[in-house]
């Protein structure tokens, strides 16, 4: 589950005195991700990805009376999906819908619905992010996991788990 990034930029000669200006924007997120499917008992890349944005954990003050319930809340879960193909061909995800699955302990907000229509995401390029308002119902206390699908009209799908950890309220 390691992974390294390494920027690369254009080389060119720079003579002496002389300059060059590089401007470099990167980010760091942290994303489950699913970048490949199974084949038998190995794993091969696949040309489309799905990532999911959320935090780790919901924080719980005990000494605040006047929170009484996990913040944030609700808090939000994103999902993109990355078309990684650059190769002509049939390769465009046409009508895309995503559809999260929470466990007991986690609920949709209210104004929130479970399945998300992303509509084409064409090769080499990335969807807009769908979101979904949750919260903690209090339930529920300790790692939760929550299951978020995505999938085409042609058939290609992927589903990413992700981790919550909720304090105990009560």
């Amino acid at each position: 589950n390691d992974v390294s990034f390494l920027l690369v930029w254009r080389q060119s000669r720079l003579w002496p005195h002389s300059t060059r200006k590089i401007v470099t924007y990167y980010g760091m997120g942290a994303a489950n991700s699913a970048w490949t499917y199974r084949v038998g008992t190995r794993a091969a890349q696949d040309f489309a990805a799905l990532a999911v944005q959320a935090p780790r954990a919901l924080k719980y003050d005990t000494t605040d009376p006047a929170v009484s319930e996990p913040q944030p809340s609700p808090f939000t879960i994103k999902a993109y999906v990355y078309n990684l193909d650059t190769d002509p061909g049939p390769y465009s995800l046409e009508n895309v819908t995503a559809y999260l699955y929470l466990p007991k302990g986690l609920e949709l907000a209210s104004g929130s619905v479970a399945q998300q229509e992303i509509g084409s995401v064409p090769i080499n390029s990335e969807s807009t992010p769908v979101t979904w308002d949750v919260q903690a119902t209090g339930e529920y206390s300790g790692e939760l996991e929550y299951f978020v699908s995505v999938r085409d009209v042609s058939g290609w799908q992927q589903i990413v788990s992700r981790k919550i950890m909720l304090p105990a309220t009560t």
